[in-house]
Parts: C-alpha cells; sequence; structure tokens
C-alpha cells in the first residue's frame, strides 16, 4: 500500500513503533554500550527518553501532525537521560519546528523536517564526534533527502533510506579507533537504526507489530574492553532541566566548557535540557540557577557504574526482578540493573501499567481528580512470562522479590510460570513486605549481585535477611482502606470519629495490622519515628528509607530525624508506588529499615 501523507495519527503510531523497537532491545545496546565511558547505560537512556514520549502521547489526543509534534518533543526533553536520550531530544525539537502550522505533510515537508532536526541535533553539541548516533542521522537525513526527489510514496522513502542508516552504522567502527579496537558498532547508532525499522515495520504493514523477540544476528557476548575507571577524566554524568526566559544557549556552553566536557544543551530559549561530564556537578547547578529554575537533577558515578559493569560482567548469568510495588528511586533500578514487573492501575474502566504507561506523579494527579478512588490489581502470570524469558536471553539464573504473598498474589503468578521457562532457573522470594521495605531488601540481593556472590550465596543471604526488614506506616485517611475492604466498616466509622490515624506494618506472615494509633494527622511523624526507632533497637548497619504519599515536607522532618538520630546519610526519600497509594490515600508517611541483628 502506497502512503502519500503523514498525518497525526500515522506520526503517533510510528514513534510508537520505534519506540518499542528501541525498549525491546535495552540489554543488548547496554551491553555494546563504551563511547563515552562505557558505563552501561545507553540502552537504558534511550529507552526512558523513548517511554517519557510514549506516557505523553498515551495521555493525551493529539490529532494534528504539529499536535504530536510538539508533544514529542516537549516530553522527549523532559525524559531525556544521557548522551544518547538528550541528542534524541534535540532532534524531535528540530523536527517539531518545521510541523509548525501542519495538520498533515507530504515526503518533501518530511524531508526538510528530517534535516532541520539533523542540525539541530548538531547545534545542541559542543564537540561533534564522527562514529556516532549523527554518522546515522545523517546518513538517514541525506537518503531520505534524495529519496524525496524521486518517491512521493512514504513505503519507499522509509525503506530506502533504512538501508543507508544501515550502512552508516557498520561504517561507525571505521571511524572511531575505541568501537573498532572494542568490536562493536557505536551504541546510540545501533539504537537509532532500531527505531527507524520499528518505523519501516509500521509503515510497510500499516500496524504496530511487536518487535522481534530472537536475534540471530546478535551477539550478545561483552565488548573487548577493560576496567580502567582511571582513564575517565570527568567523573560524574550531570543533567538538570533548566525553565527561563530567552536563556541563552551560547552564554550557557561557553561558560560550562570550563566545567567538563561531552555537553549537550536541547531545547529552546524557554526550556532546556543540559547534559555534561564534569568533575563539580554542584558548581554546574549553582551556575545555571543564574539563567532559569533548575530541576530535575541527576547525578551519575561513572566510574562507579563502570566498575560495576566489570562485576557484573563476571557474574552475568544472574538476574534480579522485582515488580513496580518496589520502591527504589529510578536511578538506583539503573544502576544496579533490576528489572521490575509492572502492576495494574485501574480507574474507573481505564487500566494503565505502573511505572510504564503511568508515572507515580501522574498516578497522584489523576487520584486527586477521580470521581471514584483507584484500584490495583496483580501481574498476570503472562506479565511474568514476558519478563522472565526477555531477562533469559542473557541471564540463566533470575532471583525474582515481590511484595507479600499474604497481600496480593503477584507472587502467585510469578510462582505460576518460574518452573516453565526454558533453560533458566528461577527462584522466587516472598519479601512479606512492600514498598521502601521491598526496595531495601531487592536493593540488597542486587549488591550482592554486584559483589560477585553467587546464585546460591544471593537467595541464602536474602532470604535470611527478609525477618531483618521491616516498614512502618501512618494513614491519614481510612476511606481507601476501608473501600479495599482491609479495614472493616464499623472500625473504619470509630476510627475517623475519634479522629485516629491508625500505624500499620507487616507482621512476620506478611499481612498488614495496626500496631498504633495517632491522633490527629500532627501526630504521625512522631509516631512513626518512635516505631522504627524502637523496632531497629536490635540491628547493626541500618539502613533506611522513608516513603510518603503527598506528604514531601513531613518526609523530609522525618529523614532529618533519622539522620540525626542514627548518625547516618544512607537514607532516601520516595513517593509510594500506586500499588501502596491506593490503598494508605493521600497524607500516609512511613519509614523502613534493613539491619543485621546484634550479636
Amino acid at each position: 500500500m502506497k502512503i502519500y501523507y503523514l498525518n497525526g495519527p500515522r506520526l503517533f503510531r510510528a514513534i510508537l513503533a520505534g519506540s518499542d523497537s528501541v525498549i525491546s532491545r535495552t540489554e543488548y545496546l547496554n551491553k555494546i554500550n563504551v563511547f563515552p565511558v562505557a558505563d552501561n547505560d545507553t540502552g537504558t537512556n534511550m529507552a526512558l527518553t523513548l517511554q517519557s514520549i510514549n506516557r505523553a502521547l498515551a495521555n493525551s489526543s493529539p490529532s494534528s501532525i504539529q499536535d504530536v509534534g510538539n508533544i514529542t518533543a516537549d516530553s522527549a526533553l523532559m525524559g531525556a537521560q544521557g548522551n544518547s536520550g538528550v541528542i534524541l531530544a534535540q532532534f524531535f525539537y528540530g523536527f517539531s519546528e518545521n510541523l509548525n502550522g501542519k495538520s498533515k505533510i507530504k515526503v518533501k515537508s518530511f524531508s526538510k523536517a528530517v534535516n532541520n532536526a539533523l542540525d539541530s541535533a548538531y547545534q545542541a553539541l559542543s564537540d561533534p564526534v564522527e562514529g556516532t548516533i549523527l554518522d546515522v542521522m545523517v546518513a538517514w537525513a541525506k537518503a531520505v533527502e534524495i529519496a524525496s526527489a524521486k518517491t512521493q510514496d512514504f513505503a519507499e522513502l522509509i525503506k530506502s533510506s533504512l538501508e543507508a542508516s544501515r550502512r552508516a552504522l557498520a561504517e561507525t567502527p571505521k571511524k572511531m579507533k575505541l568501537l573498532a579496537d572494542s568490536g562493536v558498532v557505536d551504541a546510540g547508532a545501533q539504537g537509532f537504526v532500531y527505531f527507524l525499522e520499528g518505523i519501516n515495520r509500521y509503515i510497510s504493514s500499516g500496524r504496530i507489530e511487536p518487535p522481534p523477540t530472537e536475534f540471530a544476528d546478535i551477539d550478545i557476548g561483552h565488548p573487548n574492553i577493560e576496567m580502567a575507571p582511571e582513564n575517565i577524566k570527568f567523573q560524574y554524568c550531570t543533567e538538570c532541566f533548566i525553565t527561563g526566559t530567552s536563556m541563552s544557549k551560547h552564554d550557557i556552553k561557553h561558560e560550562l566548557l570550563k566545567m567538563g566536557d561531552s555537553l549537550i544543551i536541547a531545547g529552546s530559549k524557554e526550556k532546556i535540557k543540559i547534559h555534561i561530564h564534569s568533575n563539580e556537578p554542584d558548581r554546574v547547578f549553582e551556575h545555571l540557577s543564574n539563567y532559569g529554575s533548575v530541576s530535575n537533577k541527576k547525578i551519575d558515578d561513572m566510574r562507579a557504574q563502570h566498575v560495576a559493569q566489570f562485576k557484573t560482567m563476571a557474574n552475568n548469568n544472574i538476574a534480579i526482578v522485582t515488580d513496580s510495588s518496589c520502591d527504589l528511586p529510578d536511578a538506583v533500578l539503573k544502576e544496579l540493573n533490576v528489572n521490575v514487573v509492572s502492576l495494574r492501575i485501574n480507574f474507573g474502566t481505564e487500566s494503565y501499567l505502573d511505572k510504564s504507561t503511568m508515572t507515580t506523579g501522574e498516578f497522584y494527579n489523576m487520584f486527586e481528580m477521580a470521581d471514584t478512588p483507584p484500584t490495583t490489581s496483580q501481574p498476570t502470570p503472562a506479565d511474568f512470562k514476558k519478563v522472565y524469558e526477555k531477562v533469559s536471553q542473557s541471564s540463566k539464573k533470575i532471583v525474582s522479590i515481590h511484595l507479600s504473598g499474604a497481600a496480593s498474589g503477584t507472587l502467585q503468578s510469578a510462582q505460576a510460570v518460574s518452573r516453565n521457562i526454558q533453560d533458566t532457573v528461577v527462584t522466587t522470594i516472598d519479601s512479606t513486605t512492600t514498598s521502601i521495605a521491598l526496595g531495601l531488601l531487592v536493593r540488597f540481593a542486587a549488591e550482592l549481585l554486584r559483589d560477585g556472590k553467587s546464585y546460591d550465596e544471593i537467595i541464602r543471604l536474602t532470604k535470611k535477611m527478609v525477618p531483618n526488614t521491616d516498614i512502618v506506616i501512618g494513614i491519614s485517611d481510612v476511606v481507601n482502606l476501608i473501600r479495599s475492604g482491609r479495614v472493616p466498616i464499623s472500625k473504619g466509622i470509630i476510627t475517623r470519629m475519634l479522629n485516629l490515624r491508625p500505624i500499620i506494618t507487616f507482621d512476620d506472615e506478611g499481612k498488614g495490622k495496626p500496631i498504633s494509633v495517632s491522633f490527629g494527622k500532627k501526630g504521625i511523624l512522631s509516631k512513626v519515628f518512635n516505631l522504627i526507632t524502637k523496632h531497629s533497637e536490635n540491628y547493626d548497619n541500618l539502613r533506611f528509607a522513608v516513603v510518603h504519599t503527598r506528604s514531601s515536607k513531613l518526609a523530609k522532618k522525618l529523614e532529618d530525624r533519622l539522620k540525626a538520630h542514627f548518625n547516618t546519610e544512607d537514607i532516601y526519600i520516595i513517593e509510594a508506588s500506586p500499588t501502596l497509594g491506593a490503598h494508605a490515600g493521600m497524607g500516609a508517611l512511613g519509614a523502613a529499615f534493613i539491619g543485621d541483628p546484634k550479636a
């Protein structure tokens, strides 16, 4: 079938198809990542950037091609991660600029938009390097321009230009000695080709088809590189977002070049995404605050990631899987390479995948406006099978750690398929808890893997740590607990009448139970602090985490009290996953710990 124009719906579906194609190859792209630093994250960064686009498009109803382009550009900029993600974001930004005022476009206009996108991507870089994603973008843009003079059919144009991008990808090792020595192509360039392949499948078939799950042409062995963290001149991958008015990219670039390298500045005069490798991230943020409001700060220790990659390579036959009730910061999940199976979030008849098609922030925004309360449902065995089979392509032993089996059927879904993954051993572990307590346990297991522990040791030590993990949660509003049936109606009514706030924990069997009450909302913080302090008295080597549902100020106060009392900085704060939030309601506050029993 010939396609003579792209409208909003067609571009929408093409981007989704391209994104799916990249996301399905995240692990492979991570493995071949050697430039600019071998830190095993290019696939993750591209996937996170594209997932941000997918969520934004799925949560809107764009009709014109201009609307699709603008949503894609803005969401890519907000969600951009790493070198490759920020370059992609700027590429989409340049592409969208040529769609203004248009409801649909033909091949000539498409070619202009693509070449404008290329120029935009180049302008974002302080020092473009040959043998990278830019080479593939250049080859593709030129091929699109040539094809647009010969055909009016998008199907023909995309197919022919895809071949040019593949040839350029194959040439990347010839242009960069590091790639040639490592025996790989550039990971960002490969990711862009995967994106184009997804679009080509959609354009040629008219359907968004699942990308292939097996790639006979791919050797997923690690590249030929050596561990040399001392060669990483600038230690921290530093990123942030700036909003302001009439900001000058030129002025920003001039000063930042004095603070590091691999600088990328993407966006407009009002919204800018910054990516830089620097040894002084705080100085970077302080300087950028002169231009506007700085948000979405992210600092990754590339030397630590580089070392962790080699430790993982030594033990890469093992993987950690959990579910989305596990509350760990995204950066930690990424750094420790934890695989997540999504629970489902239901608002009436609309269903979303937790942390995949709906972020935690989006969940609470909808929760506050919803006429009826949300519900959650466990992943199906098929959901687990999909993740296990994907992970098993490179890891033949899986440790799968999940929220309390007494509180949810999630663990049962995992167990239902755990014995049926071909040539792969899966061991499931009941955490008997949820949220940040599950997060602390998962981090413990993932760090054992990172440190080179064997499969049996990881299982034994993680199971041993289950009873040494505890959580205390103060509930500000029992309405959702009553609606879910976790609190009897009669007790709930009495609790509300007396202005009592229940404090709950999980017992040894993994069942939620009340252990105390607070009189009014103000007493929750002290009650949670006192209980978590008492429960942790008999433990050493403590780690803590704080969770909340739209109570960030109280969470910070609780964190400060824990830091001062235990003289520790090893605490993180996180907004509760929808799995907890749907039942705990707004205003909940909790803390958890993990530790070694005192001798």
